[in-house]
């Protein structure tokens, strides 16, 4: 309960009574003051002026108390695009070319002004009040303040809605030409943006927390092309083909001396064979 001085004067020279709410009040020389108790809410206040031939007048004072911040709701909805959360992280995207719009909806208990800073929109009303936020292609952190027609200021609200348009990149070690070995193998490196799914020829593959992969693959003789498929948190996808060329080595031709040996080898062998002809 709070006190406040009502002060007045009434011009009349055969005053016969002057009333607050049905009570008498003093005055002198036409002059009253009285101390109002003020309850929270709305409060009502009549006074009443008589003269002695009987004619009233009547003031209605109306005095609202209002000491208790705006309670509020929200409701969050992304324009052009869809609001997904992600283990408790909120992302928006679109899989068009429009950029998706942040519009938050205030349930709001009383008339109250609901402004967003840093200079992103005010609005105000009674019921539901809307504002719409333009988003950026990372975080963003938006932070409300609500306040009532007395002043009153409720809790603030922050929003944070992480915007993602971009399909993952795959980035792989040695992209940019056919890579060459004579391996049989060959250890697939490179990253993906982090949190994203990756499967190399539909084969699912071990991305770490950074975005980082490894693995091996087996190669054949010739051209071997493989098909990398990337999805982000958001279902966002890309893909790409990596070809590694496995090089055959040529069988080497035999040199001189190398002939002259087997030669000789065939002669011995030759020799030997009728040798044990002639001794049967």
């Amino acid at each position: 309960e709070i006190k406040v001085d009502l002060q007045g004067e009434v011009v009349e020279k055969n005053l016969e009574s002057l009333t607050l709410n049905s009570m008498p009040m003093a005055t002198l020389q036409g002059l009253f003051i009285s101390s109002l108790a003020i309850d929270e809410g709305e409060n009502v206040f009549l006074i009443e002026a008589k003269d002695s031939a009987g004619n009233t007048a009547v003031r209605r004072l109306v005095i609202t108390k209002d000491l208790t911040p705006p309670q509020y709701t929200t409701e969050e909805t992304i324009l052009e695009g869809e609001l997904k959360d992600v283990e408790g992280k909120m992302y928006a995207t679109t899989s068009g070319d429009a950029v998706p719009r942040l519009e938050i909806v205030f349930t709001v208990s009383e008339h109250t002004i609901v402004r967003a800073l840093d200079g992103l929109g005010q609005a105000e009303g009674e019921g539901r009040v809307k504002l719409t936020i333009s988003l950026v292609e990372e975080e963003n952190s938006v932070t409300f303040i609500l306040v009532d027609l007395a002043g009153n200021s409720a809790p603030s609200f922050t929003y944070r809605v992480t915007l993602d348009t971009t399909p993952p990149e795959i980035v792989i070690q040695g992209a940019g030409g056919t890579v060459k070995t004579k391996d049989s193998t060959h250890w697939l490196r490179g990253r993906v943006e982090p949190g994203s799914k990756l499967t190399v020829d539909g084969s699912p593959i071990k991305v770490n927390s950074d975005g980082t992969f490894n693995t091996q693959v087996d190669l054949v003789k010739g051209e071997n092309v493989f098909h990398l498929e990337a999805t982000d948190l958001v279902d966002l996808n890309s893909s790409m083909d990596f070809e590694i060329l496995r090089e055959v080595e040529e069988e080497e031709s035999p040199g001189p001396t190398a002939v002259v040996a087997l030669l000789a080898m065939m002669a011995m062998a030759f020799m030997f064979t009728r040798s044990v002809r002639r001794t049967a």
